[in-house]
């Protein structure tokens, strides 16, 4: 069991990063269809950062509570990059929206080039 919920998630992590990149995209090539992308993909949305914190929490509580040592760090920058991502997708602020898009990628890709998974 601890292996598939590894595996969801790994693949919802992947998922959440390509889609806060995508809107981030959207936002720089088509400011004005944010809003309208945002409406529609609310719930969508919603459910992949839950999914994202459920299955995080669960293989957290499951390894011991301190797995593994960059744990703290995975934790600190979701908890400052997905407010810098809310903010920056509603006030339009591509700043703050590409530094949480940036600091996702660059996690998720240190963390699958290291470690081979998330």
């Amino acid at each position: 069991m601890l292996t598939g919920i590894k595996h969801l998630h790994t693949t919802v992590v992947i998922l959440f990063t390509l889609w806060i990149v995508f809107k981030f995209v959207m936002m720089l090539a088509a400011p004005q269809k944010v809003d309208a992308l945002r409406a529609k993909t609310k719930v969508a949305d919603m459910i992949l950062g839950t999914l994202v914190l459920l299955t995080g929490l669960y293989l957290w509580m499951a390894s011991g509570l301190f797995g593994n040592h960059l744990f703290f760090l995975k934790l600190a920058i979701v908890l400052v990059g997905t407010p810098l991502g809310i903010i920056g997708f509603r006030k339009k602020n591509a700043v703050l929206a590409g530094i949480s898009a940036g600091s996702f990628t660059l996690l998720l890709l240190y963390m699958l080039l290291h470690y081979g998974n998330v």
